[in-house]
């Protein structure tokens, strides 16, 4: 089925830049049917460009309205991404940046066009990329249905992590310092490429206060009997990358762990 998008918009304040084009569908694979985006200035998030000078923007992807995906764009590296369905990175961002401040897309997609109401599947895109005086927001018409795209998926442990969790509260409780500063913290911890089995290197905490609840987690999670698999990229290749864990010590003395799902980089379609 072909589709011709023709638009013609008015637009008062922000810049409009808009992309159509002669469509066809092809079943099973994802195109972009028509896209848009508004630039409007803004300086909300100025102090994080002051002071954090390698920033050179950042990527925010929503998902229902909030934020899904973030991606810190410096000067050193591709971008760092923060899974925000994952409260380690949510923790870890915080951390790093303190709050930023957000805002979803604000024209009505569904009101303004209705193009997703075709005899094939549609979905929604909605980006906000922000820079330090202005902010611009995309909006993409993909077919297909709504997916994830991830560069890969973080180490995995090679057994079960209520082993590593009963660990780590074994050890707080036979601690001689029993006072615990912080009852949530976040490891970061690296996993080699290969295909044998592995220990963690690197690891460090990155979210909370030295203790001797972050002190067992660190024995613990560097144990050399406790093996890891590698990552894996979308390739199917093993590969060197990082793995977070966001880790809770409860009153009752009860550790409960949350590992990241995929690997440093990730993105949306």
């Amino acid at each position: 089925m072909k589709i011709f998008v023709l638009l013609i918009i008015l637009c008062f304040g922000p810049t409009l830049e808009v992309c159509a084009q002669t469509f066809k569908y092809k079943e099973g694979v994802a195109s972009s049917i028509v896209a848009f985006s508004t630039t409007c200035l803004d300086n909300t998030n100025k102090k994080l460009f002051e002071n954090h000078s390698d920033i050179e923007s950042v990527v925010v992807w929503f998902e229902e309205g909030k934020p899904s995906v973030i991606r810190i764009n410096d000067r050193s590296s591709k971008g760092t991404f923060y899974d925000m369905a994952f409260k380690g990175d949510v923790l870890d961002l915080q951390n790093k940046y303190g709050k930023l401040n957000f805002t979803f897309p604000r024209l009505s997609v569904s009101k303004l066009y209705g193009m997703e109401k075709q005899n094939f599947p549609t979905h929604w895109v909605f980006t906000s990329k922000i820079f330090p005086d202005s902010v611009v927001q995309s909006y993409r018409l993909n077919s297909g249905e709504k997916s994830l795209i991830f560069t890969g998926w973080a180490a995995r442990y090679n057994g079960n992590y209520e082993d590593i969790e009963k660990q780590i509260g074994d050890e707080v409780q036979n601690s001689k310092n029993t006072v615990v500063l912080d009852s949530i913290i976040v490891l970061q911890g690296i996993s080699e490429k290969g295909t044998s089995p592995m220990t963690l290197n690197d690891l460090k905490l990155i979210v909370g206060k030295k203790s001797s609840f972050s002190e067992a987690a660190l024995r613990v999670f560097g144990n050399k009997e406790n093996k890891w698999s590698s990552g894996i990229y979308d390739s199917g290749v093993n590969g060197r990358s990082n793995i977070k864990f966001f880790i809770q010590l409860h009153k009752n003395g009860k550790v409960t762990i949350v590992p990241s799902k995929y690997l440093n980089a990730l993105s949306l379609d």
